[in-house]
């Protein structure tokens, strides 16, 4: 049942692209890879753990008897409508809306910091949440933001794994996979540049790449996805990290092409690589690099632990709807849910190891 995310120590700073990790992702869903194997695994584990998930709900004793919820209920999230946190997201509560009870209206904020704020001092009454990814852990450790997820909230659960991301590049860059790449970075010396955006993953997982290689890498700010796709396609940044789903429709459309996956264990889909070996992770390319992020969920601090407990428990019911699993497949996700304890181990490992990479990098301001 338990999903680790892990993140290799290494180099710079960005999931909202995704707002930082995916503020600005395209509307229109792609149809993916189906992505059996993913779904598979994540339902054998789910089926694995009933007995702990019923002892996880009982341990909460007053839980199964609390009233909540008694009525509607509001997600905010810290991110654009239409981008690719919004996307995953919605999935959630569409699915959860079916099955909790109440209504489930979302709430999207154009500025990441104002949803974050919002979330954090809203009732703690169990009827406002909040929902993002861990490119929040980032904003904190860099200075952009003086919210710490870890202790500012209490912790509900952590959803899907939001995917493995692509490395884009022109379609007429003069190279095809990471070891080209790499190549022609270092025979040019501060030519070749990357899509960040500031504070965020997409910094971490560039500086990363550019600790694993000994590349320096001009960076240069996009500040969502769109942006990242625009100046990659347009040929004004020479590579940029994006959701699988935006990868392979703007492969499709012939304006990018992919040389690497980033992925939080480096194993290659079958699905994903059935596309071709360019579409092979980073470590399988050589380039001890990597980046995983789960959506959480989080009540304000001061959350009664009971209704916490009731509010997560409700939520493992999208693991059984059919359109959650195919949103999730659409987009690249892996289709998670884990109990309370299980989330707050999730996000403070997390969180140790983001202070790992921007220590490292000299970023951590903490």
């Amino acid at each position: 049942m338990r999903k680790k995310i892990s993140i290799l120590a290494a180099a710079i700073i960005t999931a909202a692209s995704l707002a930082a990790c995916g503020g600005g992702a395209a509307k229109t869903s792609t149809s993916a890879s189906s992505q059996d194997t993913k779904t598979e695994a994540a339902k054998t584990e789910a089926a694995k753990t009933d007995a702990a998930k019923t002892e996880a709900a009982s341990e909460a004793g007053s839980a199964s008897t609390t009233d909540w919820p008694k009525s509607a209920i509001t997600v905010n999230v810290p991110a654009k409508a239409g981008g690719g946190t919004d996307l995953q997201v919605r999935y959630i509560t569409t699915a959860w809306q079916k099955t909790v009870g109440a209504s489930v209206a979302v709430v999207n904020f154009d500025n990441a910091q104002v949803g974050m704020e919002t979330g954090r001092t809203a009732p703690a009454d169990g009827y406002s949440l909040l929902a993002n990814h861990s490119g929040c852990l980032c904003q904190y450790q860099t200075g952009a933001s003086e919210i710490n997820p870890v202790e500012d909230y209490e912790i509900v659960a952590a959803m899907q794994y939001m995917g493995d991301q692509a490395i884009i590049v022109a379609p007429d860059a003069p190279y095809n996979n990471m070891t080209e790449f790499i190549e022609y970075a270092k025979a040019h010396p501060g030519e070749v540049s990357c899509a960040i955006a500031n504070g965020n993953s997409s910094h971490f997982i560039w500086g990363q790449i550019a600790k694993a290689t000994g590349v320096e890498f001009k960076m240069v700010e996009a500040a969502n996805e769109t942006e990242k796709l625009t100046n990659v396609a347009g040929g004004f940044i020479s590579a940029g990290n994006v959701t699988y789903q935006n990868a392979v429709q703007y492969v499709e459309g012939g304006k990018v092409k992919v040389i690497g996956m980033i992925s939080r264990d480096g194993k290659d889909v079958e699905e994903v690589v059935a596309r071709g070996d360019n579409w092979k992770t980073l470590q399988s390319q050589g380039v001890d690099a990597s980046w995983g992020s789960n959506i959480y969920v989080f009540a304000p601090k001061g959350t009664d632990a009971a209704t916490v407990e009731a509010i997560n428990a409700s939520l493992q019911a999208v693991l059984d709807d059919p359109d959650f699993i195919a949103g999730c497949e659409a987009m690249g996700a892996t289709p998670e849910w884990h109990t309370v304890e299980e989330s707050k181990q999730m996000l403070e490992d997390e969180q140790k190891a983001i202070v790992e990479v921007a220590t490292s990098l000299g970023i951590n301001v903490r």
